[in-house]
């Protein structure tokens, strides 16, 4: 029999509604001790009293709210407890059901992966379920829910069904006199093999950019000294992040803040002044520097002069680029328009198509234009990663490639042992993905980082 755990389900503080959770086998004996004497009924909720286990203190009036196995989320009995969101109540009634001596509190993650093992989830489901929990943005929220709603897992499931085919197709013929092998059999195989192969594939280019929208997509400001980087910096992030000073070298270290803009997570990062230095930690900082700018996803170069765009080609990458024009304030419409121009062909001679807009940041001129074109750029490199299930964890990259490795290693002219070996493995490799096949230390990975109640 399996043990019966408790956990607090919501957040540890003042709020509407908290809920404590207890799943396992003697999760509705936990009722009766703390006051409900009658017979919980699966998903009614029932409005009563509890009480503490010597029956002498009221704890709260509460709901209780019973799912009986096998008809809840992991599988087991579980009975919530919603109480009023009082840090009081919430820790006097975890104090009494410590007391309970077949109750132990809840391992992180434990309820998830007693969901997993009872077939209600599988891995990639779960990963799914932590994701939507820690998602802070739309875009995060949606590629959680895909993989929750089971697309990610489908496509991987696909993917396992058709190795097995073909495994299913090679084993058959291995007991055949090798020249009576059907070669269509064999030429049907490898055709199957090279799409798999071009499928995962091009499904693991996007992964660099659903890590990205996970994780925050990193946009890095650079440029001389004096040319409005932190200014601009406070305008997106509408706050003073970075100080602003007319002093040469003010900013020094790397200054991140992370912002939303149309549902992505973005990092955005203000960085030292590229110019020759002699001070230490000024140098240090400009090292600093480049470093972010060569990680850039995106990268927006302020010049406040086109003299000084040459300065800035060595540290060009492939990230996507905006160039920026600032002090327009101080510039007429006419020379704001011949400066965009001669940038723009100044690009042209280099083989580059980035974009060019004028701003000031002390006016406010082109700010929102500015803000509209960074947005687009945005929304055109990672909207295709949004809109399909894409990959976002490491442990589901690692797996695909060494199937992929697999699949590569297959040749209709090896043995045909060895042949339907290499697609077995894998298909083991896919199935690590979703706990078709799985090992203890996986679990262990995806589960630790869930939160107790979870």
């Amino acid at each position: 029999m399996h043990d019966t755990i408790f956990a607090l389900s919501t957040v540890l503080g003042k709020s509407g509604v908290a809920i404590i959770r207890i799943s396992g086998p003697k999760s509705r004996a936990v009722a009766k001790l703390i006051g409900y004497e009658k017979e919980l009924e699966h998903k009614k909720a029932t409005l009563t009293s509890i009480c503490t286990l010597n029956k002498e203190q009221i704890l709260d009036e509460a709901i209780l709210l019973f799912f009986a196995s096998p008809h809840s989320f992991n599988g087991e009995d579980i009975l919530e407890i919603h109480l009023h969101g009082s840090i009081a109540i919430i820790t006097d009634t975890l104090t009494e059901l410590s007391k309970i001596d077949f109750l132990r509190i809840a391992e992180p993650g434990e309820f998830t992966k007693i969901a997993f093992h009872n077939g209600k989830i599988d891995l990639v489901k779960a990963e799914g379920l932590a994701d939507l929990l820690a998602a802070e943005t739309s875009m995060q929220k949606i590629i959680a829910q895909k993989k929750l709603r089971g697309e990610l897992s489908d496509t991987y499931n696909k993917w396992r069904t058709n190795l097995i085919t073909i495994l299913s197709q090679l084993e058959a013929l291995i007991d055949f006199p090798e020249d009576d092998i059907p070669e269509e059999v064999l030429n049907w195989s490898l055709k199957r093999v090279k799409e798999l192969i071009e499928e995962i594939t091009s499904h693991l280019k996007r992964h660099e950019h659903g890590v990205s929208i996970m994780n925050g997509i990193n946009i890095v400001i650079s440029g001389a000294p004096n040319v409005g980087k932190s200014s601009l910096m406070n305008l997106l992030a509408k706050k003073e992040i970075a100080i602003v000073s007319d002093i040469a070298g003010t900013t020094r270290d790397v200054i991140q803040v992370k912002l939303d803009l149309s549902g992505f997570v973005v990092l955005l990062s203000d960085t030292a002044g590229i110019r020759e230095a002699n001070d230490l930690i000024e140098k240090e900082g400009i090292k600093r520097a480049k470093q972010v700018i060569m990680a850039a996803d995106i990268s927006i170069i302020i010049l406040n002069a086109i003299t000084d765009f040459s300065n800035h080609l060595t540290h060009l990458t492939d990230a996507e680029t905006i160039w920026v024009i600032n002090k327009s304030d101080l510039m007429s419409s006419q020379d704001i328009e011949s400066n965009i121009r001669l940038l723009k062909g100044k690009l042209v001679e280099c083989n580059r198509q980035d974009e060019v807009v004028a701003i000031s940041t002390m006016s406010g001129y082109g700010i929102d234009s500015f803000l509209d074109l960074l947005q687009a750029k945005i929304k055109d490199k990672y909207q295709e990663a949004v809109l399909s299930p894409v990959t976002t964890r490491i442990r589901q990259k690692k797996g695909l490639e060494q199937c992929l490795f697999y699949l590569k290693q297959f040749n209709i002219n090896k043995k045909l042992e060895i042949a339907s070996q290499d697609i077995r493995t894998a298909s083991e490799y896919i199935g690590m993905l979703t706990g078709k096949i799985c090992v203890e230390e996986i679990l262990d990975e995806i589960f630790i980082n869930f939160c107790i109640g979870k």
